[in-house]
Formats: structure tokens, sequence, C-alpha cells
């Protein structure tokens, strides 16, 4: 009786063995997320035109260091996935205050077009994957079909439940694009959640997608919040999807514009005399100065690599001297990517008050008092050849401008610059209020360097600049989404 029973029960363990689902596997997961986007509509899916508006809740470029700023925008992304062609167009604003962009990916070469210029500029960094800043990631239906065309370039790496809900957890690897982690609910075999590394160190943007519709057969989620490093960073209002109607007529350039000039290129560092004291250093968007006080430097530009900038400077001076001050303009992130390697440098940091919690933020732990110089208004070093003064405006609540005597030079960030090799840029409202700022100190640079240029703009750039004002945008022939 005992052999009949234990061979009973190796019959039935191998029966319930038998009977239960295999394991998924990478294959069975993308079949059942393909059945759930439309099965042969997604798949045979040729075009797709998005037509997205949203909001952002912007922390690191914000007008004040305490609070996060809202700005409202409107994009239309058109998408022929069999030609890998793709066309953006943007708008940022409403229509009391807009900036427009618009830029097109061919299927083997990227461009930018500037309406009012009426120029067109290819661009080697622009690819199929960001010529809309990655905007389409807004989108499941988008990731979806990206996915289904690239099957081999998945993988499924394990399973994680989202507020008790189990979800597959595909990472998807497209050469040139973003490494994707993808949730999908293993029961709908809907997209929950796509993540992405951001450009900051230890950040992420997280993409998340709520409330499914239908159309032609195909699924898409209406809404979408974003967060980036885990703070409020998106949340579209709405979403007008278009599949398989995307004409011809969207993509292209427009044949009356001419060639844009060619750009300065910045790729490589440089590093330069402005004067007998005065050194500027710098690469891509990030560019410095160093004033030498004849004991130790005075740095002013914070974009990160700030080290190696200051290592560029001192081959100049042929002599090591420490980096005693390091002037922060503004709290924004970009400017302070290079506050680790100024405290590392054992620099000062001259800022205004309201932005030490940034400074700290970027550094990553608090700073003694004595590290700190604050400037509530104007504050001058070096014997007074060096004059730092507080410049407020609509892009930064506080921004500290310097002036460098003896050679004459103004640095200001984010401010006043070009990238063209030659002729004065158009100015802007806030350069009067600078030329005015400047007057009242009796200041009156023979030069202009900047934060995001290699090029020295003149006075004479200055002047004609502020005669010179850029008009208001418009919107482009023929757009759909002006305001």
């Amino acid at each position: 009786m005992l052999r009949v029973a234990l061979i009973l029960l190796v019959a039935l363990t191998f029966t319930a063995q038998a009977s239960s689902p295999s394991s998924p596997t990478v294959r069975s997961v993308l079949d059942q997320i393909q059945a759930a986007y439309g099965g042969e509509s997604i798949n045979s899916l040729q075009s797709l035109s998005l037509d997205e508006r949203y909001k952002t809740f912007n922390y690191t470029q914000s007008y004040s260091p305490q609070e996060y700023d809202m700005k409202t925008f409107r994009a239309l992304v058109d998408i022929d996935f069999a030609k890998q062609k793709k066309a953006f167009r943007w708008i940022r604003g409403d229509a009391d205050d807009f900036s427009t962009q618009h830029q097109y990916f061919s299927g083997q070469f990227g461009y930018r077009i500037y309406h009012e210029k009426q120029a067109i500029s290819e661009r080697t960094t622009i690819s199929f994957h960001n010529v809309d800043w990655r905007l389409s990631l807004l989108s499941d239906t988008y990731i979806v079909k990206m996915l289904l065309d690239n099957r081999d370039a998945a993988s499924l790496t394990g399973e994680r439940k989202i507020k008790g809900v189990p979800h597959y957890l595909l990472t998807f690897d497209l050469e040139g694009a973003d490494s994707l982690s993808l949730l999908f609910d293993q029961k709908s075999g809907l997209l929950s959640q796509a993540s992405r590394k951001d450009w900051q160190p230890d950040s992420e943007f997280s993409y998340h997608y709520s409330e499914y519709n239908k159309e032609k057969g195909i699924t898409y989620a209406e809404r979408t919040y974003a967060v980036r490093a885990g703070k409020p960073y998106l949340l579209n209002i709405k979403r007008d999807l278009t599949f398989n109607s995307v004409s011809e007529g969207a993509f292209g350039l427009p044949k009356h514009y001419g060639k844009l000039p060619d750009m300065l290129n910045f790729e490589d560092m440089q590093a330069k005399t402005l004067d007998t004291n005065l050194y500027q250093s710098g690469r891509y968007w990030g560019f410095s100065l160093f004033y030498d006080a004849g004991e130790y430097l005075i740095g002013i530009g914070g974009y990160r690599d700030l080290q190696k900038r200051y290592e560029a400077a001192l081959n100049q001076i042929g002599k090591i001297k420490p980096l005693k001050y390091q002037i922060v303009t503004h709290h924004h992130a970009d400017h302070l990517g290079g506050m680790q390697d100024a405290y590392q440098l054992g620099a000062v940091f001259v800022a205004h008050p309201s932005n030490r919690a940034r400074i700290e933020e970027a550094i990553g732990v608090p700073i003694d008092d004595n590290r700190f110089l604050f400037v509530d208004s104007e504050i001058n070093l070096a014997e007074g050849k060096v004059k730092i003064f507080d410049f407020p405006n609509p892009h930064a609540q506080h921004q500290l401008v310097t002036f460098f005597a003896e050679p004459s030079v103004l640095f200001t960030a984010d401010t006043y610059f070009s990238r063209e090799h030659t002729g004065s840029p158009k100015g802007y409202p806030e350069l009067t209020e600078l030329a005015s700022k400047l007057q009242s100190f009796n200041l009156e640079p023979e030069r202009y360097a900047a934060a995001h240029s290699a090029r020295v703009l003149t006075k004479e750039d200055m002047a004609y600049s502020l005669t010179h004002m850029a008009p208001h945008s418009q919107c482009p022939p023929k757009w759909t989404i002006c305001p």
C-alpha cells in the first residue's frame, strides 16, 4: 500500500508540473505586449504623429533657487518608422511670449531649421532618437513600436511589483539610443513605466503611463507624467495621436532657405591669454576665466570639468597657483557642475547667499561658513581690480556679473555671447538693463566674455546689440501648433 501511495504521489506531482504554465520568455512577453497594443495593427504601423501639450516643473533651471518653475509647451513629432525619418516642431510659452524650434532627421542626416534667419544648419549630433529631445518617450505606443521592431535588442531581466501589481522588467538597448528599463503589467501587457539615465550623475528620468485608450485598433496611454531624480518634472495635458496618416510634406527642408554660417567648433579644450593677467579656457558649452591676482587665482564659470579648465589655464600661466576664489554666477545646475572640483581645489565660493543650499546640494556635503564669501549687492576683490555685482534678471533671481578692471573685461553667464565666427548678435531687453547697471557703476568694458562661448565680444558688438533688438518670435508658415 505504501509503495502504491508513493507511485500515485509521484504521478500527481508530475501531472501538476506538466500542466503548469512554463516560465515566461522574452518572445512570449513581447507577443503578449504586441497583442495588448493592437496585434498586427501595431506591428504594421508605418507612421505616427504625436501632438503633445505638456507642462514642465523645472527645479534645476528655475528662476528662484527655492522654487520650481512651471512652463507650457506644445510639440508636434512626425515619425516615419520605415524610412527612419522624424520631424520635430516645438513651441515654448504661450501667445503672449513664446519661442519656436524646428529639427529634422532625414534618415541619414540631422538638421536644425532657423525660420527667422531662413537658414539651415546640418548637425552631426542629431539622430533619429534625439531629434525631438526624446519627447517621443512620452508615448508608450512609440516605445512599444520601437521595441517590436527591434526585438533582439530586448532582454527580460526580472519582475517587479508596482503598488502590488506584478510587472515584467525588460531592458531595451538599441544602438544609438538611450538604454531603457521598461515595466509591463503581467496581466494586461501594457507599459506602466519607463526609465532612462539623465546626464547628471546618479539621476534618471522615470515616465509613468496611464488612462489607456484605443484608436484604429492601436492602444495608447492618454496620460504621462515624468519625474527627474525623483522630483516632479513633466505632466502632459493633452495628447493627440494620428496613425498611418503622416504625409511626406511633414518632412524635408525649406527649399529657399540658405545654409547657416559655420559655428565655432569647441570640441577640443581651448586655453588662451586674454591679457597679461587674465586667462580663458574651456570646451563645448563650458568656459571659464581665471584672473591671476599674484599669489592666487580667481575663477569664474562653473561648468563641470572645472579642474581641467583650471589646469589648462595654469599651462598658459606657466606656474602653479592655487584657486583661492570661485565666483558662482547663479544656481542653475549646469553652472554648478564644477563645484565639486572647486571644493576639492580648496576655493572659497563667492556667491549670493540665496544660492548656498544649491551649491551644497551640487557638492553633496555641508560646507563650512569660512568657505563662503557672500555678495548681497556688490563686492571687490584683488584690491578693487575685480568687481562682482548682482544682476537680477528674468533668467535668474540673482546672477553675479564680474568686471576685471585692468584688462576691462566683463564676464556673464547666460546673458550675452555668440558662437558665430563674425558678426554682432541681435539684442534683447535684458541687455538694456545690464547696460544701465554698468553705467550706474561707471563701468565701460572693452570686451565681453561668456560661460557659453570661446568668442569674446567687443564694446562695438554690444553697441550694435543695444540698437538692433531681435524681433519677437513668429510662428513659421503652415505650423498647426501655434498659440
